[in-house]
């Protein structure tokens, strides 16, 4: 938990900042920050969309997750904006375990790592707040993203696993039919590969999202992104890749064709040990790899502290829980 005077000083001085660069926005009221203590988890945008006039954009104002610690939010802008030039990708596997059981909760969380981190393209595994099925069923309501669900005719690809892609509909759609597959039995471990055609630019880029098996298959990921038709097109990769770090990034990447991590691709910190809940964080499987752009930067949008970083919500470190990772490629 952040110190709570800390934050009411930072707060402070960005709100004063906001009444300079929103126009209409002429004073704020106080807002009372006297009942917070350490022992609760502050949601800054609840308290302080709350606290704005009714005629501001309260949706678009703040990143509810700033106040987290060890987020690297906290210290760059309670605006939300979306940058020109990049594009950024979330990888979570919050495990069946999690989302059977608290499901709202990390639908809670999902909609507001979307928003602060202004994704284009999240991969989430295991993913559903409808009961303790790993099939979707509702779709959340998760705004303006849109989610294409490893399932076909009504029914899942994998039978014993599920992976679904999410994408900001206001940014990208989707070209073509989207590839489906598992990686294991033919009943397990899914992936989605998925053409997207930018709104804006008409460019088209190819992003997979998959849950691989705990052995590399990288090379049938390389058929699945061969097989869009997208020749030549940038590609963006999200998975639980269930691979120990002596199997390094780059060897990842150029199995699956994307180049070399460094030189002509990017990927998420190497080091960032993401699994798991029940065995104490020892493993770096989350990771999201691209073959294009001029630099790329991993954020941690529970922290990067191991079982120190697990939301509250999760109780049972059986669970299985994974922390997820967001990635920007500047292009």
């Amino acid at each position: 938990m952040v110190n709570v005077h800390g934050a009411e000083k930072l707060i402070a001085f960005s709100l004063a900042a906001l009444c300079n660069v929103l126009p209409g926005v002429v004073a704020l009221p106080a807002v009372d920050l006297s009942n917070i203590t350490p022992e609760k988890e502050f949601n800054a945008e609840n308290e302080f969309k709350a606290a704005l006039p009714a005629e501001t954009a309260r949706d678009t104002l703040f990143a509810p997750s700033l106040l987290r610690e060890g987020d690297p939010g906290l210290w760059t802008s309670f605006m939300e904006t979306e940058e020109t030039g990049v594009i950024n990708a979330l990888q979570w596997n919050p495990h069946w375990k999690t989302s059977s059981l608290v499901g709202d909760k990390v639908t809670q969380d999902l909609t507001s790592f979307l928003t602060e981190y202004s994704v284009d393209f999240a991969n989430m595994i295991e993913y559903t707040d409808r009961g303790a099925s790993t099939v979707m069923g509702v779709a959340p309501d998760l705004g303006k993203y849109a989610m294409i669900d490893s399932r076909r005719g009504g029914q899942d690809v994998c039978s014993l696993d599920k992976t679904t892609l999410l994408y900001d509909s206001t940014r990208w759609t989707p070209t073509g039919e989207a590839g489906m597959g598992c990686t294991e039995n033919n009943n397990n471990r899914p992936y989605i590969a998925q053409t997207f055609t930018s709104i804006s630019s008409s460019e088209r880029i190819a992003v997979v999202g998959a849950h691989w098996p705990h052995f590399s298959v990288a090379e049938e990921m390389k058929n699945a992104i061969d097989a869009l038709g997208c020749t030549g097109c940038k590609v963006v990769f999200m998975a639980d890749t269930n691979l120990p770090q002596s199997y390094a990034m780059s060897k990842i990447s150029e199995n699956m064709g994307l180049g070399t991590v460094g030189e002509d691709a990017q990927g998420s910190d190497e080091n960032f040990k993401s699994c798991c809940s029940d065995d104490g964080y020892m493993y770096n499987y989350d990771r999201i790899i691209t073959n294009f752009g001029s630099k790329g930067e991993t954020f941690y949008p529970l922290g990067n502290a191991g079982v120190s970083s697990m939301p509250g919500y999760v109780t049972d470190a059986t669970w299985e829980f994974h922390l997820p990772v967001a990635f920007k490629i500047t292009l």
